[in-house]
């Protein structure tokens, strides 16, 4: 999919020399079609963004080691999606209190 978006010039690869690793980042070279998402879905992205993007790759690791998807993965298994519904509520992003209780 990168190299797809990158013949397309739709998205710029950037490496930087973090001391000992090597860091990448994808830009993109449009601006995002956003009509498609709902208010809710655009505050969710951005509360993510203020919430991690000041994460160093350190910090992303051992928050994502915490969650329940790594944890019941083997090295190197792809996750299983079915396990973001087993998070505990520090890592879940699910708000309960919205949930009809009527059945």
């Amino acid at each position: 999919m990168i190299l797809e978006l990158e013949g397309e010039g739709m998205i710029r690869e950037t490496e930087y020399g973090y001391g000992t690793y090597r860091q990448i980042k994808f830009f993109s070279n449009t601006e995002p079609d956003i009509s498609e998402l709902s208010r809710d879905e655009l505050d969710f992205i951005d509360k993510t963004i203020d919430t991690y993007s000041s994460f160093s790759a350190k910090q992303v690791s051992e928050y994502s080691h915490n969650d329940a998807p790594y944890i019941a993965a083997e090295d190197f298994e792809e996750l299983d999606y079915e396990m973001v519904f087993y998070r505990t509520s520090e890592l879940s992003v699910r708000n309960y209190d919205d949930e009809d209780d009527s059945y």
